[in-house]
């Protein structure tokens, strides 16, 4: 009984430990991930936030948002393009995440049609769009160390949310054995800081 008991204690540990980063249980227990498709899934996070952060600068560079001849604010379609071409060339995000991006900067074409401006920073572009925040560096830069727990599993579906300064949350789908990036949100913050 002693032996069992030290037994169960023992896989317990090795199960919750480092060595294992994520076990994820859904709500519902038919579904379950592994511990290799919850490291993989991890692996996707950590390995985006890297990209990221070297590439911030190129990232930050393209002006999505442009003026007319009389001064007021557009988005750039072609620049948002190329934007997207380049968030895509990182591997680790999906067509779904893309399409969402494409779907805001087409709503804030049209917002600036509706309610022309040509001073201060062009709403809805005035932060970090894909950390939902002014403070990117914040966002990607502990990608090595930062905490993830997985919230929500579905059969080819995953939600990781960050245990971190800025709490996000990661969508993420599994195609062709590969997980990627469906969607990024900011937690608890209110709907401009996740505009898709």
């Amino acid at each position: 009984m002693k032996y069992s008991i030290h037994v169960l204690l023992l896989i317990g540990f090795i199960l919750f430990s480092n060595n294992i980063p994520c076990l994820a249980f859904a709500e519902n227990p038919n579904h379950i991930i592994d511990s290799k498709d919850s490291t993989n899934a991890v692996k996707t996070i950590r390995g985006f936030l890297k990209w990221y952060k070297a590439n911030y600068k190129k990232s930050s560079a393209f002006r999505l948002v442009g003026t007319d001849k009389s001064g007021y604010y557009f988005v750039d379609k072609k620049v948002c393009e190329k934007y997207l071409k380049h968030l895509k060339s990182s591997g680790f995000i999906s067509d779904t995440y893309l399409q969402l991006w494409r779907n805001y900067f087409s709503e804030m074409n049209q917002n600036f049609k509706d309610n022309p401006q040509n001073e201060g920073p062009p709403e809805g572009f005035d932060y970090d769009l894909i950390s939902g925040t002014q403070e990117p560096e914040l966002f990607y830069s502990p990608s090595e160390y930062l905490k993830l727990a997985i919230i929500k599993v579905e059969k080819y579906k995953v939600v990781i949310k960050t245990i971190d300064i800025w709490e996000h949350q990661f969508t993420m789908s599994k195609s062709s054995g590969k997980w990627k990036i469906d969607d990024i949100q900011m937690i608890g913050y209110p709907m401009e800081s996740n505009p898709k």
